[in-house]
Order: C-alpha cells, then structure tokens, then sequence
C-alpha cells in the first residue's frame, strides 16, 4: 500500500512536467540585433582609421575589410529570428521563415558559444575562409618585410574591434538583469548527427533557467557545463551544409 502510494505520487509529479509540444519554449534571438549594433561599430571605426588617420598603406586592405563587414551589417539588420524548442525538435526561423531544425533524437553537439556567426552556405564558409586566409597572408607579408609598427598596429586593431563588438553582449545582459545567464558564451550552438546545425543568444536568467530545464528533462545534460569554444564558424563542413539544405 506504501509502495503503491509512492508510486501514485511520481506519476502525478511526471503529469505536471511541462509538455514542449503544448507550450514550447520561445526564444527571441537577439544575437541578430546586437551583432549589427557591432558590426556598425565596426565598421564606424574601421572607416574612421580609413577616411581620418593617414594609414596609407593599409587603405586598401581596411577598405576591402570595411566592404566585408559592411555588408554584414545590413544582413543582420534584416533579419528578426526565433527559436522554438518542442519535444521532437528545436528549430530556428528568421521572419517566420524556416532556418534551420535539429531533432531531438539527432542532437550530436551542444556547445556555448562567444560568436554568433554561422555558415549558412557554401559561399559563406568560402567568404570567411578567404578573409581569414587573405588577413593572415597580409600579416606573414609585414613579418617578413619586418613592418614592426604597421604590425602591432593590426594586433591593436583587432583587440579594439573585438572588444568593440562585444560591448552591446554586454549591454543586453545588465538591461536584461542577467545573473547566471554567462555574459561571455551567451550563444548555444547545437548540431545534429545528420549534420543540421542552429545557433542562438541566451539573453537573461528566465531563458537561461528554461533551456537548462529543457535539456536536463529531455537529454540528462546540465547546461552549465556545456563545451564552451571561442567560435563556431568552422564546426560545419560542405557535406553538412548540404544535408541542412535537403532537411529545409
């Protein structure tokens, strides 16, 4: 009769737990809007460095960087995504267009993330691979040419850009009243064992505390202690770019 009891009571506790199909959790991204607020102030400083102080022998190269991340601004501007997280799978669209969808069954990855970046494409793996390969090529020439003071001047640039860019991450989070969501890796990266892959920014306490609900229940993964990498940029190859195609 005790065991009976006991029995009775876990089962109504297994009643009330939340059912993600009915109520879904519902994340608004704001990686979109807080990456174009960097991305402008990058490209603010980048234009200043270009247009008032007189680097000219790094025109050319800014210039072409100003155009790449330019162009990064008016996408991010554009686009207003959400995240839904049900019982079969988690899904991200960006104006209520289909983006990307891991199963839940399939969830391979899960790591925290500073950068919101992902490839979508093969031209966007492309894109980024050749400015990352044009940067460092740029940067051996100055070595070789021992151009000490256009060196460290890059190595300055880049620290100022990123720390530039990381400002509005900052600012969502103390608006938000963020306590245990992390300030730094704020943005959770998953990917499927079929190779599909979304990315999304944990603003405050209250998606935090759901997510880790979420995955606890669903998968016995403690969020806390997730895999945390600098980026993501380069988790997905052609072939998975190419599944995540077929699956939308």
């Amino acid at each position: 009769m005790k065991n009976q009891n006991l029995e009775n009571k876990q089962n109504s506790k297994s009643k009330i737990l939340r059912d993600y199909d009915k109520e879904p959790i519902v994340i608004q991204d704001n990686a979109n809007i807080y990456g174009a607020i960097s991305l402008s102030i990058g490209t603010f400083v980048l234009a200043y460095i270009i247009f008032v102080e007189n680097y000219i022998g790094m025109k050319i190269f800014l210039l072409c960087l100003l155009v790449f991340v330019g162009v990064g601004v008016v996408k991010e501007l554009n686009s207003k995504a959400k995240v839904f997280l049900t019982n079969e799978y988690i899904e991200k669209r960006e104006n209520n267009i289909l983006v990307s969808r891991v199963y839940c069954c399939e969830i391979k990855r899960i790591v925290k993330t500073i950068n919101s970046i992902l490839p979508k494409s093969d031209f966007f793996v492309f894109k980024n691979k050749l400015a990352y390969f044009g940067f460092s090529l740029y940067f051996l020439f100055l070595v070789f040419t021992q151009d000490i003071i256009k060196i460290l001047a890059i190595i300055a640039i880049a620290f100022g850009l990123i720390f530039l860019m990381l400002i509005p991450q900052f600012i969502i989070h103390y608006k938000e009243k963020a306590k245990n969501a992390v300030w730094l890796y704020d943005v959770l990266f998953v990917k499927g064992k079929d190779g599909n892959f979304l990315n999304f920014m944990i603003s405050n306490d209250k998606e935090y505390f759901e997510l880790k609900e979420y995955f606890w229940t669903k998968f016995k993964i403690n969020l806390d202690n997730a895999e945390r990498k600098r980026t993501v940029l380069f988790e997905a190859n052609k072939k998975d770019l190419k599944k995540s195609g077929e699956k939308q």
